[in-house]
C-alpha cells in the first residue's frame, strides 16, 4: 500500500529590478519605484557636477526645494538588487527670469514713481514749488 503526502512549501522566485518609473509625487519632488525582489536599492545622480544644494536625495525621493535655474540637467534614478540594475532619467529645467520677487519689487518702484511725479505736479500747480 502506496501513502501519499503533502508537503508545505514555498517558492520564492528572485529578479532585478524589471522596469524603472519616476512619478512626481508633488511640485518639485519626484519618487523612483521599481518592481524586484529582493527589493532595489534606490539611488539618485547626475552628470552635472556638482550636485546643486536645492536638490536633496532621500532613498527614493529627489525633493527640489527651490525651483531655480542650477537645477537644470539631467538626473538619473537607479534601481539595484545582487541581481541587475536598471536606470531611468528625469530631465530638470526651470526657466530663468521667473521671479515673483523681481515683479512684487518693480511694481512698489513703480507705484511709488507714479505717486513722486504726481506729487511734485501736484506741488507745482499749487505753487509751492517753482521749476527754474
Amino acid at each position: 500500500m502506496t501513502m501519499e503526502e503533502t508537503l508545505p512549501f514555498t517558492i520564492q522566485v528572485y529578479f532585478s529590478p524589471m522596469e524603472v518609473t519616476i512619478f512626481e509625487t508633488s511640485e518639485g519632488s519626484f519618487i523612483c519605484e521599481a518592481e524586484a525582489n529582493p527589493p532595489a536599492n534606490i539611488t539618485w545622480s547626475s552628470n552635472d557636477l556638482p550636485w546643486p544644494q536645492s536638490a536633496v536625495r532621500e532613498g527614493a525621493v529627489l525633493r527640489l526645494k527651490e525651483m531655480t535655474p542650477d537645477l537644470n540637467g539631467l538626473y538619473q534614478c537607479e534601481a539595484s538588487n545582487q541581481h541587475g540594475s536598471k536606470q531611468q532619467q528625469l530631465r530638470v529645467y526651470v526657466a530663468s527670469g521667473n521671479c515673483t520677487a523681481c515683479w512684487v519689487l518693480f511694481s512698489l518702484l513703480f507705484i511709488l514713481i507714479v505717486a513722486a511725479v504726481a506729487a511734485a505736479g501736484y506741488l507745482y500747480k499749487s505753487g509751492r514749488i517753482q521749476w527754474y
